[in-house]
């Protein structure tokens, strides 16, 4: 165990990369900067303190990811740590995730745009917090999520979005605005006005939402009466007897049961149904769909009432705040032809993009309240405190409490498999295709690499899959487009999230020259392996290329 005495950890609070703007922080605050070398990332986990959380659903589940640039690991004074990712703009503005990345490259290139304002407007507006950072990387401001981005499915689509759109903002009487957007509208936008209140604004006023075809375009959630009943007791909104009869009207839920009656405004309404019935009903919120289950018990506050005999049936539309971009209406716009700056102009008020110049570089708050914090650094890094160097190896700890203190870590497993479906022999034909079908978690870069004898002697291009069952597959030709040699090879497939990287179990591959009528080879016992796959047992290959050489001297005979 490495303790850093902290006295000792008082005066590294301003380091920040070169070209950022001053975030110093709280200099009193415990501080371990964390420089890479070269090419090197961080894989990181930050744990949280559930003791005290008793509902499943609220549980703060670990943060992991993977990040370039300096890490700033920071002891808070209540003792939680936070950690701050140093990086450049551009940078930051490849690891963000607000929309698919299979989306279409114009509907991409809008949400850059707006992004790219809303990140400078927040960056012009800073928060003066002890810890000193220039952005959050949550919902609050915007969600980074570093290399899982750039470097995972789809990523090169939005880094290439990122580039073609280099310092494009929207501004309006000369300042970059605060360009707001949501998922889903339920048919129109609104204005800031009635989204959050004060003046309005000309750049944020109601315009049709262009996305019908949206998955939450509408929805329908049934609530029982004995649900709505806990629900509302809970979130001390209700204190009557079991609910019999609801409705909606006037910006108003009105329930009454057991002699009461209670109005409850559908923000109230709806903030306690996200807040308690998946807690108290977890086995029935969020309500499943076709595609899986709502993001939300109640999406938005934008539904119509039905009664039924012991339940009410909410029909609704939209999810989000409903101001600025629908996320899916530029999707929409997008698959219609439109091109982006025709698609922001739509949703903010006419404005067209404007080109300025970009920070050199900024801090971004990833994650704050952990009480530990695991790194693996895939290269060189080095570690200061502010007596100088501190010597740490490559896997580690950062544990909060009453003082910062550093410990030692094993290297921290994947989470990411490739499942392979299907038998553990593939036959091909000399000159043709090796496929293997698979199941993957979660959207992952996938390639298929072909061995022979431990050796790695093919690789096909790197593609980007969503997650449930895909295919890969590998031509059977060599680096000049020759015909491989007749044999026994294997075949692997290697994913990438942006966070682990992992290879699946390997699958045997006889190549034939001519279609062979013997009988199949007995199967290869799978074993799981992250390396490059071992050979497969002599004496099994002996006998395929047995086979493969009488069914060439058979195939010279009949030729003569």
């Amino acid at each position: 165990m490495f303790r850093i005495p902290a006295a000792a950890l008082l005066a590294i609070a301003s380091l920040a990369p070169a070209g950022a703007r001053a975030a110093p922080g709280d200099p009193t605050l415990q501080r371990l900067l964390l420089t890479p070398g070269p090419h090197t990332t961080f894989k990181v986990i930050a744990e949280y303190d559930n003791t005290d959380v008793a509902c499943e659903a609220n549980l703060r589940k670990p943060l992991r990811a993977r990040y370039a640039g300096r890490l700033e690991i920071v002891r808070a004074k209540d003792g939680t740590l936070a950690l701050v990712n140093q990086l450049t703009f551009g940078d930051y503005l490849n690891g963000l995730s607000e929309v698919p990345r299979s989306w279409p490259p114009e509907a991409l290139k809008a949400q850059v745009i707006a992004a790219r304002s809303y990140a400078l407007y927040h960056y012009n507006h800073r928060p003066n917090s002890p810890i000193g950072y220039d952005l959050c990387s949550t919902d609050a401001c915007q969600v980074y999520r570093g290399l899982t981005v750039s470097q995972g499915a789809f990523g090169d689509a939005w880094q290439r979005a990122v580039r073609e759109t280099a310092g494009q903002v929207l501004k309006y009487d000369g300042s970059v605005i605060q360009a707001f957007f949501f998922s889903t509208s339920w048919g129109r936008t609104v204005s800031n006005s009635e989204g959050f209140g004060g003046p309005p604004l000309p750049y944020l006023k109601p315009t049709t939402g262009e996305d019908d075809d949206a998955p939450l375009a509408h929805w329908r959630v049934e609530i029982p009466y004995t649900d709505l009943t806990s629900v509302l007791i809970d979130a001390d909104l209700w204190s009557g007897g079991t609910i019999t009869s609801a409705s909606v009207g006037g910006g108003a839920l009105v329930v009454s049961g057991g002699g009461a009656r209670k109005s409850i405004g559908l923000i109230e309404f709806r903030r306690a149904m996200n807040q308690k019935a998946d807690c108290l009903f977890p086995s029935k919120y969020p309500s499943k769909t076709a595609d899986g289950h709502l993001p939300e018990p109640v999406p938005s506050i934008h539904f119509t009432l039905a009664q039924k005999a012991d339940r009410v049936v909410l029909d609704g539309r939209g999810w989000g705040h409903g101001v600025g971009m629908s996320q899916y209406g530029a999707r929409s716009l997008a698959s219609r032809g439109r091109r982006a700056a025709d698609i922001v102009s739509h949703f903010y008020g006419g404005l067209k993009p404007a080109r300025i110049g970009e920070p050199g570089a900024l801090r971004v708050l990833v994650g704050s309240d952990s009480v530990r914090i695991r790194i693996e650094a895939d290269g060189p890094f080095s570690a200061r405190g502010p007596s100088g160097e501190v010597r740490l190896g490559r896997s580690f700890q950062v544990r909060g409490g009453t003082t910062m203190k550093i410990l030692r870590a094993g290297s921290i497993a994947p989470v990411l498999s490739v499942d392979p479906i299907g038998p553990e022999m593939q036959h091909a034909l000399m000159g043709g295709r090796a496929a293997v079908r698979y199941e993957l978690p979660t959207s992952a870069k996938v390639a298929a690499i072909l061995w022979r004898d431990g050796a790695e002697i093919a690789r096909a291009p790197v593609v980007s899959q969503k997650s449930g069952p895909n295919e890969a597959g590998i031509d059977l030709v060599d680096g000049s487009g020759d015909p491989l040699a007749p044999g026994l090879y294997e075949m692997t497939i290697e994913a990438t999230d942006g966070i682990d990287t992992v290879r699946a179990v390997p699958v045997a591959v006889a190549v034939h020259a001519i279609p062979s009528p013997l009988p199949l080879p007995p199967p290869v016992a799978r074993t799981r392996d992250v390396g490059p796959p071992a050979a497969i047992a002599g004496v099994t290959g002996l006998i395929v290329i047995g086979f493969l050489a009488i069914a060439l001297r058979s195939r010279r005979k009949g030729s003569l």
